[in-house]
């Protein structure tokens, strides 16, 4: 409850206390958080809800990709990152993420990833680009 209700404040300190409740032990808390953030639309929170998409629950790697996604464009390079992380599940979420924020970096970064040694990291890619209709995408 207190994560929905810091939601509704735009203030630095809501936005520090909801990134810190990102590391909470619970994941109805990290995910409340990350819901909070998105309505915030807080870009502050980024590198934060970068290390979410890595979370071990779906709940809160969708939450904090949602959270990404409606950033655009200006977290596209952070997102961009996560397709070197070691975690294929962040990886594949990144990828999710980059649909949403475009552009040309997001295009840029995904065509390597089609090299990706997870399959449904090389899937969600593949959907990525088509997505992104990108002419450099096509072979």
């Amino acid at each position: 409850m207190a994560a929905h209700s810091l939601g509704r404040f735009g203030t630095p300190e809501a936005v520090g206390l909801l990134m810190a409740a990102l590391d909470d032990d619970h994941w109805e808390v990290r995910d409340a958080a990350a819901r909070a953030l998105e309505k915030l639309a807080a870009v502050d929170a980024a590198p934060a809800l970068v290390r979410a998409l890595g979370d071990d629950n779906t709940t809160v790697r969708e939450a904090a990709g949602k959270a990404l996604a409606g950033m655009g464009v200006a977290v596209t390079p952070l997102v961009a990152a996560v397709l070197s992380d070691p975690n294929p599940l962040a990886r594949e979420r990144a990828v999710r993420v980059l649909i949403k924020t475009g552009g040309v970096q997001a295009v840029d970064a995904l065509i390597p990833a089609l090299e990706d040694p997870d399959a449904e990291v090389r899937e969600s890619t593949a959907f990525a680009l088509g997505e992104l209709q990108d002419p450099r995408a096509t072979i």
